[in-house]
């Protein structure tokens, strides 16, 4: 889930700042580049009392692009792309079975 050095195309999409959220029964892993491109994927687990186990659910990946705005507060990047994949309730995928799926 979170990729290594070589895996985000250019440098290390594993920031020391940020990596991994937990809150209650939720974790998430947090990838980002921003090295010539600009990405975040978030891929998010929760714990499943019923089941016993962490099941995948929702991952949400955005990739940034260059602000062309002359505007001196304009930010540097604006968001370019949103996808956002949430699990299916009637199939939990286990945390140990997910595959992150380009």
């Amino acid at each position: 889930m979170a990729y290594a050095q070589a895996e985000g195309h250019q440098c290390d999409p594993l920031l020391d700042s940020g990596g991994l959220a937990v809150r209650g029964r939720y974790f998430t892993i947090e990838n980002s580049l921003a090295c010539g491109q600009h990405w975040t994927d978030y891929i998010t687990f929760r714990y499943e009392p019923t089941l016993n186990r962490f099941v995948f659910h929702k991952r949400i990946v955005e990739t940034w692009r260059l602000n062309s705005s002359a505007s001196s507060n304009a930010p540097a990047l604006v968001l370019s792309h949103r996808r956002v994949t949430d699990a299916a309730q009637d199939k939990p995928v286990f945390l140990e079975a997910y595959r992150a799926r380009p």
